[in-house]
């Protein structure tokens, strides 16, 4: 029988990361942890668990599309700590499979047009997307060593999500139309995205470990999207939010931001045929739960 495999997660307490720990727990994993608390770097050396690990997932970022545009030193920090890993896992001659978080809103040219599939030509626009290319440059260059599988995100949400400045657009107006607060509409309500459940995403995840013999012999690396496929504007969104709380929203339209791009969904196809995933959560089921969500959280705060 084989054994189980020796996993690591790094950003462990992160929002993928919790629902991707409840779930390989739950697979019988040999699973590592790491957080802000348990970093896997130690005075500049990988932690042990890590170099040890056949699966690790490289889900931490100091960065979001907002704060790398504020102070890009902290978007290398992000560059700096893959380099580290990927030279403390070259000297083990393990090859193991290293899956990272990378974006499918921020790393693809403008000059295509979507739907993105994994062949169409990077060109970030910004700071975030910048970084997240060569961050990716880094797995592929270090391929010899590591079977590098980068997965490039839609608009993760769900419920539980942090609302953090310039980030996570549904947990933001869920929020505001639960507290009655206006809703800021940022940019043209006909801006396009792709919105995908943290269900959806972290099932796909652990389907990667499922198939880590198959992803680490591939000589090269991996590029997977992960979306839901499905072009949503921003005003559509709103329309399915309301739709699915009965509540009405209030918005005040607000100038885009110089890093927000225009239209940006996923060809989801090649993540279909290599890991016989597809996504199963509606956007209305989806935002049903996260206001459900909030809807326990303040029961529980009432005591």
């Amino acid at each position: 029988m084989c054994a189980e495999p020796r996993v690591a997660v790094i950003g462990a307490r992160g929002f993928i990361g919790r629902r991707l720990v409840r779930e390989l727990r739950g697979s019988g994993a040999a699973l590592q942890e790491f957080t802000r608390e348990r970093g896997f770097l130690h005075d500049g050396q990988v932690d042990r668990a890590v170099l040890e690990a056949d699966v690790i997932y490289f889900l931490a970022s100091r960065v979001r599309p907002a704060s790398a545009a504020e102070d890009p030193r902290r978007a290398i920090e992000d560059l700096r700590d893959v380099h580290t890993l990927l030279q403390g896992l070259r000297a083990t001659g393990r090859r193991p499979v290293l899956v990272f978080a990378s974006s499918g809103g921020a790393v693809y040219s403008p000059a295509a047009a979507p739907p993105y599939s994994e062949a169409s030509p990077t060109g970030p626009t910004s700071e975030y997307g910048v970084v997240k290319v060569a961050m990716e440059a880094e797995l592929a260059a270090g391929a010899a060593w590591v079977a590098p599988v980068c997965v490039r995100l839609a608009n993760v949400y769900g419920a539980g999500q942090p609302v953090r400045p310039g980030f996570a657009v549904v947990a933001h107006w869920t929020r505001a139309l639960h507290e009655r607060e206006r809703i800021e509409l940022i940019g043209d309500p006909g801006t396009i995205r792709d919105y995908v459940h943290v269900a959806d995403v972290t099932r796909a995840l652990v389907r990667i470990a499922g198939s880590a013999g198959r992803f680490r012999s591939r000589a090269g690396g991996t590029v997977l999207n992960i979306g839901s496929g499905v072009p949503t504007s921003l005003g559509g969104l709103l329309g399915s939010l309301e739709e699915v709380t009965g509540e009405r929203a209030l918005t005040r339209g607000v100038p885009a931001r110089r890093f927000d791009r225009r239209d940006v969904w996923l060809d989801i196809g090649r993540a279909r045929e290599t890991l016989g995933w597809s996504p199963e959560v509606s956007l209305a089921e989806g935002l049903k739960e996260v206001w459900n969500g909030l809807e326990r959280e303040q029961t529980a705060a009432r005591g």
